[in-house]
């Protein structure tokens, strides 16, 4: 009887790198086109979605929200489901105390989120809303999780958890210029800065468990349409140990990078 590896191997974090963003970059399309979101694609599995979060709190009545808005909270509830989902196994199975740590710190971000998120997303309509997450981990994935234990669960969490950023930030990066609330585009705003600054401290930790790492620049480049010049934050970022700068979507480029905490 063949076992899981114990470790993700190059190969399996550069097609964990693909999916990821292709499946962010489809989302994204959908962001700017406004269409209907799609059935997620085979590699993604459906996080039931519980009738309350146990760490959902009324949130206030969300007003002005777009198309745009809705959309992407509509996305990202059932994603920072599974998220959570993933933190309270790293909180539980952890052998690297910084890995418990980051995991804490999402843990606790995301729950506080998600009654944003819900109220962003109960604010207007958008086709087929109980669909799947933008991107979520394969059963295969979590099961190899389930499965691991020491530094082999750290660095595949670590894996695993940070191409589940990747999407998320590159999905708020696209959100962001057609937020018309104040309340979803801060939520989109604090998505963006604190999932990427995650995914700098997760990178720091797979260079500790002993895993490839990817320098990823973090610069200026607006959502579709076009690189422009701005100042060059070098964060490191792992993304499943394959190379990930931009990502092109039809007529321009969604990259990773730090938008100004005042930016409208």
């Amino acid at each position: 009887m063949s076992s899981y590896p114990t470790r993700s191997t190059p190969v399996r974090r550069a097609h964990r790198l693909t999916v990821a963003t292709v499946g962010a970059a489809a989302w994204t399309g959908l962001l700017i086109g406004g269409g209907a979101l799609p059935h997620a694609a085979a590699d993604s599995h459906e996080t039931p979605a519980p009738s309350s979060s146990p760490a959902s709190g009324a949130a206030a009545p969300v007003q002005d929200a777009s198309p745009t808005d809705v959309r992407f909270a509509t996305m990202m509830v059932p994603h920072h489901r599974t998220g959570i989902e993933m933190t309270r196994m790293a909180i539980e199975k952890a052998a690297t105390p910084g890995v418990r740590e980051v995991a804490q710190a999402a843990q606790q971000s995301q729950q506080s989120q998600l009654p944003v998120l819900e109220a962003v997303a109960a604010s207007g309509s958008a086709p087929h809303q109980t669909e799947e997450p933008l991107m979520t981990s394969t059963e295969q994935e979590m099961a190899e999780l389930r499965s691991l234990s020491g530094v082999a669960f750290d660095a595949k969490w670590l894996d695993t958890f940070s191409s589940h950023h990747v999407s998320a930030v590159m999905m708020a990066d696209t959100a962001l210029p057609g937020a018309t609330s104040d309340q979803a585009r801060a939520i989109e705003q604090q998505i963006h800065d604190g999932q990427l600054e995650q995914l700098s401290t997760m990178n720091r930790l797979r260079e500790q468990v002993g895993g490839q790492v990817t320098q990823v620049p973090v610069g200026a480049a607006e959502t579709g349409g076009g690189s422009t010049a701005g100042d060059s934050v070098d964060v490191t970022l792992i993304a499943a140990g394959g190379g990930l700068a931009a990502i092109g979507l039809a007529t321009g480029v969604v990259a990773l990078r730090r938008r100004p905490a005042a930016e409208s």
